[in-house]
């Protein structure tokens, strides 16, 4: 019963591992045809130049010392045969290697384009909540750049390795069977000991992954500007030197242990490789002294004999240094087969440009995988044209709802509806199509003003996208542009860089570029001044007419801008009102609108006591 247990166990990783195989080698070799042809034509040719050499070796030794009367012309050709095959080896290695690089591009190429292609086109981000997603993309990171190149190259060696020795194996065995096997099976246990090697090798890898996340927090840090100016101050460059130089000691003791492993493992095994060499070069001298055998068929066995060994031992490490590879390669497939958590209907409800919606929330939860709920049974409406305002503490899950407004995620319980339909019935990609968000965290694109707005829109002629950018504040900005919307934006390419604030308002224009019925906005003046707060907030006011609004805000003096406010706390809501009706009401909204006009109102601040 073990027993069959056990190679069922073993069929299935067999045959994952040929799955693995099949599908590296689709996409690296299947990219580029034409170069894999050419690239396996100059392998062969390669791999077979050497038993050549030996076998043309035994031939000339037996023109010299058997054959005395041979003719010149015999002996010459047989010379320039031999000389030919050392010169095929030589003058086939670089353009092997020419297009064993141009695969690896090609493929390396295709690699990226998919993963980043699957990172940001996955239409949910519960992946990102997941410890193992972020540790498979970390792993990737490091091992993606080396890993087709090198599974390419591995494999190249394999081949050439594998026709070199069944060659060389066939050369032995006309001479005598018996050596060929006993250089067999003294390669056995050596090949065992590899194939757990490989394995011990890529465990321990991932063993290394948490401390390398770290140092690559570490360095990441250098280039950040905040923390840049904090460490001048906090002595944060001494801590974060002892933090890297802490983690690359966990490191290094873990790659000693490994590298003490894979050095001294294997000692056994190659003795007994050794040991099989010396039996069969006994043997053939014994066969010599009993005339079995020529003095030619001992230079050809002793030639081939070393080839094996070193042949075989290549193969042998290089299937499974590929073990090593699909390994990664797993680890590469994993994140390109991320599925969406999120629910999509099949076939979806259907959603037309600028089409009047109603939002109801109905007792919707929400709880991060492994943690308590953020979001407790909430409640509310937001209908077509009103402009509806979140506030309450930091935590209380204002832009978790937006995330699942957006369907980032889906409710863990309790329903949002969409005209009085759940929103998971409906398109995703229509729904979202309605949407124009601007989001606290916006993303600070390293490339030029035109391609930081065009993506919103990319209908948008040069005039319209000029306006966008005087709509929020930024026309005397762009006109100092050296190269207008040209111009390359970011430090980390030698380029213009913004202000926090220039970023946002950037951030800004390009929901605008989108001109949809519902704005979605989360904290969008967080890095403005006073003035220009309130001039966007005049702007939010003027764009919004005929459209929903839905604002997050800690700045509650634009809520009385907003038709209803939402007070949230701890993951629940406490109060739904205009402005006026929750200052009447003297609650929660109330204070916190109080305790942010103290700073400004000597009158407010007497109230609040």
């Amino acid at each position: 019963m073990f027993i069959s247990w056990l190679f069922t166990i073993k069929m299935r990783i067999l045959k994952s591992n040929m799955s693995s195989f099949l599908q590296a080698c689709t996409i690296t070799f299947g990219q580029s045809p034409l170069y894999s042809f050419a690239w396996l034509t100059l392998l062969i040719l390669r791999a077979l130049s050497f038993p050549f050499t030996v076998w043309l070796t035994g031939q000339i030794i037996d023109e010299i010392l058997v054959f005395e009367d041979a003719s010149m012309w015999h002996q010459i050709k047989l010379g320039a045969m031999w000389l030919l095959s050392l010169t095929i080896a030589s003058a086939v290695t670089p353009w092997h290697t020419y297009f064993q690089y141009a695969i690896a591009d090609v493929s390396l190429k295709q690699l990226q384009s998919d993963l980043i292609g699957k990172l940001h086109q996955t239409p949910d981000l519960t992946m990102l909540e997941s410890k193992s997603f972020h540790d498979d993309v970390s792993f990737v990171q490091r091992c993606l750049e080396y890993t087709p190149g090198n599974f390419i190259s591995t494999c190249g060696r394999i081949v050439e390795n594998l026709i070199t020795s069944v060659a060389l194996i066939a050369i032995v065995l006309q001479v005598s069977w018996l050596v060929g096997l006993i250089m067999l099976a003294a390669l056995l246990p050596h090949a065992l000991m590899m194939k757990f090697l490989a394995k011990y090798n890529h465990w321990n890898a991932r063993l290394n992954t948490e401390p390398w996340k770290e140092i690559q927090y570490c360095s990441l840090s250098l280039n950040d500007e905040a923390i840049s100016k904090e460490s001048r101050f906090f002595s944060l460059g001494n801590y974060l030197v002892d933090k890297t130089q802490l983690h690359f000691d966990k490191l290094n003791r873990q790659l000693k242990s490994a590298r003490f492993k894979s050095t001294s493992y294997p000692i056994p095994t190659l003795l007994i490789l050794q040991l099989g060499s010396v039996i069969s070069l006994l043997l053939v001298l014994q066969d010599f002294q009993a005339g079995l055998i020529s003095a030619a068929a001992i230079v050809v066995v002793l030639q081939s004999l070393y080839g094996i060994q070193s042949r075989l031992e290549a193969l042998l490490e290089g299937v499974n240094v590929v073990t090593y590879y699909l390994l990664n390669f797993n680890a590469i497939f994993r994140v390109q087969a991320i599925q969406a958590k999120i629910q999509l209907a099949k076939p979806p409800l259907p959603l037309v440009p600028q089409q009047e919606v109603n939002i109801r929330f109905e007792d919707v939860s929400f709880a991060y995988e492994g943690g308590p709920l953020v979001l407790d049974k909430i409640s509310f409406t937001w209908n077509w044209g009103e402009n509806i305002a979140l506030v309450g503490p930091n935590g209380s899950g204002k832009s978790t709802i937006v995330k699942l407004l957006l369907r980032f995620l889906d409710p863990t319980s309790g329903t949002i509806y969409l005209n009085n339909k759940p929103l998971q019935e409906y398109d995703l990609e229509q729904w979202r199509s309605l949407i124009s968000p601007v989001f606290q965290q916006f993303g600070q694109y390293q490339y030029s003003v035109r391609e930081n707005l065009i993506f919103a829109n990319p209908n948008f002629s040069d005039d319209q996208l000029k306006q966008l950018l005087t709509q929020v504040g930024l026309d005397n900005w762009f006109a100092s542009l050296p190269q207008g919307l040209d111009t390359r934006l970011g430090k980390q390419f030698g380029n213009t860089d913004l202000s926090g604030g220039q970023w946002q308002k950037l951030a800004i224009a390009r929901a605008l570029a989108k001109s949809n019925s519902l704005m979605v906005l989360d904290e969008p003046t967080a890095a403005l001044d006073p003035l220009v707060e309130s001039e966007l907030y005049q702007l939010f006011a003027k764009i919004c007419q005929g459209k929903s609004s839905l604002m997050i805000t800690h700045r509650l003096g634009s809520t009385k801008l907003a038709d209803k406010i939402v007070v949230l706390k701890e993951g629940r809501t406490i109060e739904v009102g205009d402005h006026h009706k929750l200052m009447a009401l003297k609650g929660q909204y109330a204070q916190m609108y109080l305790a942010q006009s103290s700073w400004y109102d000597n009158k407010a601040a007497q109230n609040i006591a």
